[in-house]
């Protein structure tokens, strides 16, 4: 509909029944929307918004999972192979007003480190910027299709003390 929009808008401005301003006007609304209908809007639970494209760096994000006090985690699929990941976003303006920045750089150290069957792995990290300028830390991580261990810690619970030890060790 937005096409059609902008073909009538233009069809108006070639017979003149509307000025230029008001052409303008109504090219920059669609504009906007086109900006905003390619985006997804989230928020954390710090109250940071996060706005990020669909598609960034050859991933398509397919839907909201969680959100932390500085992130949003999104399930994304790799275009090229259809594998799927777990996409923790975080906001390089929010961590760096709040004096986070390296606590971010250390998580992301100390998970490039593990390498154990029961500690989701980091796969990738880069940075992207949306529309606005927005720019974000991306951090590409095993899906683990039925949540982490944090979420079967508070769900569902452990039955012994064995099985924590299985867990852990």
């Amino acid at each position: 509909w937005l096409s059609y929009l902008k073909k009538l808008s233009m069809a108006l401005f070639k017979n003149w029944m509307i000025n230029s301003d008001f052409l303008m006007k109504i090219l920059s609304i669609i504009s906007w929307y086109e900006v905003l209908l390619h985006m997804f809007y989230s928020q954390t639970q710090s109250g940071c918004l996060i706005n990020i494209p669909f598609f960034f760096n050859g991933y398509k994000l397919i839907r909201f999972l969680n959100s932390g006090f500085f992130s949003i985690v999104v399930k994304v699929e790799e275009k090229c192979s259809g594998q799927q990941y777990a996409a923790k976003i975080i906001s390089k303006k929010e961590m760096r007003n709040e004096n986070k920045t390296e606590l971010i750089l250390n998580e992301i150290n100390i998970l490039r480190s593990f390498n154990h069957p029961n500690i989701i792995k980091l796969y990738d990290v880069f940075e992207i910027k949306n529309d606005f300028n927005d720019e974000y830390y991306v951090l590409i991580m095993e899906y683990c299709s039925n949540g982490d261990l944090f979420d079967y810690a508070t769900q569902i619970g452990f039955k012994d003390e064995n099985e924590k030890k299985k867990i852990m060790f």
